[in-house]
């Protein structure tokens, strides 16, 4: 362990251990080199290799009071090319206008491959719906890895980036920003978090600034569709609507138009595939 820790602190190795990897196979073969990964940093850094496996050191750390924490990692070797390649076409929406865009939920052809900015942060490429599939399919076998390692008492905790179009995170995030910049011109408060604003106080403020009938039967129900915390206090949005399969993502975020006063989509329209 003590060399481990030693070899893990030079740069040089660290830094050009997929080189070493490569060569090290090349050299000693794959069956050796496997076995000399797990003597030493395999064995030092990894419980096993599947559920089974991981038992013993489990069993072993539980005999000592330690519990537990599973990393599952699935890696995939993707060279800089392939990344933008799979990158950027997951990031555009045809019907997403850029001059419509707040800036920061563009796509930049330069940070594609995010890796060489963080090298140490897991980084996720979108391939294609099946391959999001295959993603399901692993975490629901690393939930039932956790249920059987630690009889059925510990718990897991999923990062679903995995499991859908990038595009679709980056524009539930201008969901939220263009929120709080809808939220600031109808109130005035800066902070949407401190706006403590009453359904009364909003459709107030909407009927003497803005001109906006809120006695209009549309109108009316999108108020109605709102969420309300125990205080009375609203939300703009019924975020449960996002696993109700009735409702449809684009209908969902809906605020009246500021001119017009007709319920207008926050962000452009999403197209089916994205919908389903």
């Amino acid at each position: 362990a003590l060399v481990v820790l030693k070899l893990c602190s030079f740069d040089i190795l660290v830094n050009n251990h997929p080189k070493l990897i490569k060569f090290g196979r090349r050299v000693f073969g794959e069956n050796l080199f496997k076995w000399m990964l797990k003597k030493s940093f395999y064995g030092q850094f990894v419980a096993g290799e599947n559920e089974v496996t991981i038992r013993p050191i489990l069993d072993h750390l539980r005999s000592f009071g330690v519990k537990s924490i599973l990393d599952y990692s699935a890696e995939e070797d993707i060279t800089e090319e392939e990344a933008i390649d799979h990158e950027m076409p997951s990031q555009s929406n045809a019907d997403h206008k850029p001059d419509d865009t707040l800036i920061q939920y563009t796509a930049q052809k330069e940070f594609a491959d995010r890796r060489k900015y963080r090298p140490v942060a897991r980084t996720y490429f979108y391939m294609n719906e099946a391959n999001c599939e295959k993603n399901m399919t692993t975490f629901l076998k690393c939930i039932d890895a956790v249920a059987g390692a630690t009889l059925h008492t510990g718990f897991a905790a999923i990062k679903l980036t995995a499991l859908g179009r990038p595009v679709l995170l980056s524009q539930l995030s201008e969901v939220i920003a263009r929120t709080r910049k809808y939220f600031t011109n109808i109130t005035g408060v800066e902070k949407m978090v401190r706006g403590h604003i009453s359904p009364e106080e909003f459709q107030k403020h909407l009927d003497q600034r803005f001109k906006v009938k809120t006695d209009n039967e549309e109108i009316k129900n999108w108020f109605k569709q709102m969420d309300y915390d125990r205080r009375g206090l609203m939300n703009l949005f019924s975020w449960n609507g996002l696993i109700d399969m009735e409702h449809l993502i684009t209908d969902l975020f809906k605020v009246p138009n500021l001119t017009t006063g007709r319920l207008e989509p926050i962000i452009s329209a999403l197209t089916p595939e994205e919908e389903e």
